[in-house]
């Protein structure tokens, strides 16, 4: 389980996540990568995300024609009469790699991923965020233009999981009803956690999640300017107290796991049960084959208890 750091998928609580210099284009669909690249998770990579759409992917994974690939909020399934899942993007900072959870939920219920700015901003433009908070509340309001008012459903992946948590918190400081908190193969970051150097952060997000592509150099040092700013603001982040259960999914093949309780991190930061779910994957494929059925039968049926 990844500690909010992150190197090249989402961010693990303990980051070892990408980073590079903001003087890049950010990509065009993705050659980039799809998984979490950690920057905030159980063990310290970030996200690694998919910057495009495969050509060959499934229609049912297949985002809306008219979304832009690169929205801050990704619409992977618009519409349903149920409450919506809200997915929270990893290190890298795409959610298009939440499609690969979406064909394991009710059909009724509607499914958004949130993005981050960074993947979009014209090089050196990008308004980084101050700290995990500050993202949380952006994230918050966007969230509350599709749906104003709870219950709300929230489910984030490594670094996304830090995020999903303090916007739990956020809301029900707010007053709003909060049903359903998962993370994924995230906890938060200790100060002895390893801080992942930005070339551990580029070697695994090339490793991880560029399959070979040929990413422009302008693209990667932009890519890993979001990498290593989330890496950073989660190693800083110090999470608020949420009321109610929290859903852990961990990684159990996942070879720099930490040992102990998976749990352990979570309990300070929790008013109710932390309810761990062992995944047999690593960190990287929690969003894929396998392991996306597993993670997404058993969200589909928290869901249904809500």
């Amino acid at each position: 389980m990844a500690e909010s750091n992150s190197a090249a998928e989402n961010i693990h609580a303990a980051p070892s996540a990408p980073a590079a210099a903001d003087g890049a284009h950010a990509p065009q669909g993705p050659p980039a990568p799809d998984g979490d690249t950690r920057t905030g998770g159980a063990g310290g990579n970030p996200d690694a995300a998919e910057g495009r759409v495969p050509p060959n992917a499934p229609a049912q994974t297949q985002p809306p024609a008219q979304a832009p690939a690169l929205t801050p909020l990704l619409p992977l399934r618009p519409t349903g009469d149920l409450p919506p899942l809200f997915c929270v993007h990893g290190g890298v900072g795409f959610g298009f790699p939440f499609a690969g959870l979406t064909p394991h939920l009710d059909p009724r219920r509607p499914v958004h991923a949130l993005q981050s700015d960074g993947i979009a901003a014209a090089p050196g433009s990008w308004a980084r965020p101050q700290d995990v908070p500050a993202l949380a509340a952006t994230y918050v309001e966007r969230v509350r233009q599709v749906q104003p008012q709870g219950p709300y459903h929230l489910l984030g992946w490594s670094f996304g999981g830090l995020v999903a948590h303090e916007m739990a918190v956020r809301l029900q400081e707010m007053g709003e009803q909060v049903g359903f908190l998962a993370a994924l193969d995230v906890a938060p970051v200790e100060p002895d956690d390893p801080n992942p150097t930005d070339e551990q952060i580029r070697t695994a997000f090339l490793e991880h999640h560029a399959r070979g592509a040929d990413i422009p150099e302008a693209d990667l040092r932009h890519l890993m300017t979001v990498m290593r700013h989330h890496t950073d603001i989660a190693r800083r982040f110090t999470p608020g107290r949420y009321t109610g259960e929290l859903t852990l999914f961990v990684a159990a093949a996942e070879p720099d796991a930490p040992a102990g309780d998976p749990a352990a991190r979570w309990r300070p930061y929790v008013d109710g049960a932390v309810v761990v779910h062992d995944v047999p994957c690593g960190h990287e494929e929690m969003l894929s084959g396998d392991a996306a059925r597993h993670i997404g039968a058993l969200t589909d049926r928290a869901l249904r208890r809500t």
